[in-house]
């Protein structure tokens, strides 16, 4: 229980320390190195280029979930495994039109909870997304992710 008090208490400091969001234009795309992933919260700490400090992005089963470009062989890489792994879970999820409706099925949350296993992993190698966020709210609220070289 304390761990988890500890654990909440240091997620909330570092969103308040990280809180760089800043009222812009919607829905804004970029490519964002993952530091951290926050299975708990489903909270993606990023480093987008240009931008002093790193952002927090919040995901939710509303996001999109696109399939990358096809890894490269060169140069080897764990991302490049992590990017297939992704690519091969995210067919499995229903078309768009109808996953709202499978979004509480059985087959969409497996889908669903295999990403964040692979969103954990491409945060330990550092890998990179691009993602389309709503950047009005902090943390800037996920509209649309998939990986990118």
């Amino acid at each position: 229980m304390i761990r988890k008090l500890s654990a909440l208490a240091s997620l909330a400091f570092l969103l308040l320390v990280t809180a760089t969001a800043a009222p812009g234009t919607t829905p804004e795309t970029g490519k964002v190195k993952i530091l951290t992933y926050v299975p708990v919260a489903d909270l993606i700490l990023g480093d987008p280029p240009g931008l002093p400090l790193p952002r927090w992005f919040q995901r939710s089963v509303a996001t999109t979930h696109l399939v990358g470009p096809p890894p490269t062989q060169f140069p080897p890489s764990p991302c490049r495994v992590h990017a297939f792994t992704w690519n091969q879970i995210v067919l499995t999820i229903p078309e768009p039109e109808s996953a709202s409706a499978a979004s509480g099925s059985s087959d969409f949350q497996q889908a669903y909870n295999s990403l964040s296993v692979v969103l954990g992993l491409m945060a330990i190698s550092q890998c990179n997304l691009e993602i389309v966020s709503d950047n009005t709210v902090n943390p800037a609220r996920v509209l649309s992710v998939r990986p990118v070289p």
